[in-house]
């Protein structure tokens, strides 16, 4: 059976969650990095950054603010309740881009993601561990975990 047509939606508007937990160090880099991206302004008319600030105990809430994003909270630790709970803050967006705080994603790698949106793809899903992995990437309780997983 052939794929259906790519379906154009652009310009798209582009909601990116964050969630995060004791981030402070990372999230305002990784929330800069993100509003900064080079997007076409035919292909994406906006991007809306959330960051669910998951039970910190630092400043990651004031940081994440501070650089460009919108907060909200979830009390309770989970890192898929605190996806849900930023989900419930997106408005009218074509597009949602999950995203760690950890600083370990680079966001330029967030333009090819939404790129293959935009040419048609349902689901597109970024990768630690294909290709040349940075040192430190991933713990070695991830790795176990990622493996135990699949």
């Amino acid at each position: 059976m052939p794929l259906a047509p790519p379906i154009k939606i652009g310009p798209a508007r582009i909601g990116v969650i964050i969630p995060a937990r004791d981030e402070q160090a990372s999230v305002g880099r990784v929330v800069a990095g993100l509003l900064d991206l080079p997007f076409a302004a035919d292909r994406v008319a906006a991007v809306a950054v959330i960051v669910c600030n998951n039970a910190s105990t630092d400043n990651t809430a004031t940081v994440a603010r501070s650089a460009g994003a919108s907060v909200v909270d979830q009390p309770v630790p989970g890192y898929g309740l605190a996806c849900l709970t930023a989900i419930g803050a997106l408005q009218e967006v074509d597009i949602v881009l999950f995203v760690d705080a950890d600083g370990q994603f680079d966001a330029g790698d967030g333009i090819a993601l939404i790129d293959e949106i935009l040419a048609g793809a349902d689901l597109v899903i970024g990768s630690r561990t294909l290709g040349q992995m940075d040192k430190g990437a991933l713990s070695v309780p991830q790795r176990f975990g990622n493996w135990l997983a699949t």
